[in-house]
C-alpha cells in the first residue's frame, strides 16, 4: 500500500493481504531503515504473510475458546 518514513527515522510498509477464509487483512511492519532495506522482497512478502497467518491463528484460537451462545426459541 505505501511506505513511509516515521518520525523516529524508522520505515512504515503498510500493506493489506486477503486470507482465503477471513478476508483482507491490513497491516504494517516497522524497522529501521538499515533492516528494512536489507531485507529481500521475498523476505518481505514471508513477514507480510506471517502477520496474515498469525491473525487467522488468533481468531480460530480465540473462535475456540469463546463460550457459545444458546438460541433462545
Amino acid at each position: 500500500m505505501s511506505i513511509n518514513v516515521l518520525e523516529n527515522g524508522w520505515v512504515q510498509d503498510s500493506f493489506e493481504l486477503t486470507h482465503d477464509v477471513y478476508g483482507p487483512y491490513r497491516g504494517a511492519i516497522a524497522m529501521p531503515p538499515e533492516e528494512y532495506y536489507a531485507l529481500t522482497e521475498e523476505q518481505l512478502a514471508a513477514l507480510k504473510q506471517q502477520r496474515v497467518d498469525n491473525w487467522a491463528a488468533y481468531i480460530v484460537e480465540t473462535s475456540a475458546q469463546s463460550t457459545p451462545v444458546e438460541e433462545i426459541v
